[in-house]
């Protein structure tokens, strides 16, 4: 009987063990996703301070960016997508597991790198300066998806380029050298 208890003990820990090990391991060209930080996990619900916004699949339409035939990003409606103007000329962005990019600018504590994807893991998340289209700076400083390499930004930055974006004018800075 004392057997029966420990080999279920066992295979109980190694059915937990597999399913934890399968369901934090996501990638995006071979890179680990990176999971929101557990200190703002359930960040839309908080009560100590304002809840972060967590936009609804329809509301996400709005900040969602797209490639055109120039590798330009542009907004749903076709525009060039534009930071210059707006303070420091750069706006949040992610981009997510499936290749989905979001962005905006806000200087609101209820918008975070999260609230593009509802706290799901990215790719990458950082800050840009877009001018016409083109990326002129790129960085991953985020308090809520952080890299401990360089390795997320960088597949981001692949990803970009084999969407016809041109990085040879591009600053990239990562979160290490700020």
């Amino acid at each position: 009987m004392k057997i029966l208890a420990i080999l279920a003990l066992v295979l109980m820990s190694f059915c937990s063990l597999a399913e934890t090990a399968t369901s934090s391991v996501s990638s995006f060209n071979g890179v680990e996703t990176l999971k929101l930080i557990k200190k703002y996990q359930g960040e839309e619900k908080t009560r100590f301070y304002k809840a972060t916004k967590y936009f609804s699949e329809e509301e996400r339409k709005m900040f969602a960016l797209r490639f055109n035939k120039r590798g330009l990003l542009v907004n749903a409606d076709g525009t060039k997508f534009d930071t210059n103007g707006l303070k420091n000329d750069m706006a949040r962005f992610v981009i997510d597991s499936e290749g989905n990019i979001y962005s905006a600018y806000s200087d609101t504590i209820e918008v975070q790198h999260s609230s593009f994807v509802g706290g799901k893991d990215v790719v990458c998340a950082g800050y840009w300066d877009v001018g016409g289209g083109d990326i002129q700076l790129i960085n991953d400083r985020s308090t809520h998806y952080i890299s401990s390499d360089h390795k997320n930004l960088d597949s981001c930055i692949d990803y970009l380029k084999s969407r016809g974006m041109n990085f040879n004018d591009v600053a990239v800075i990562y979160s290490s050298d700020i």
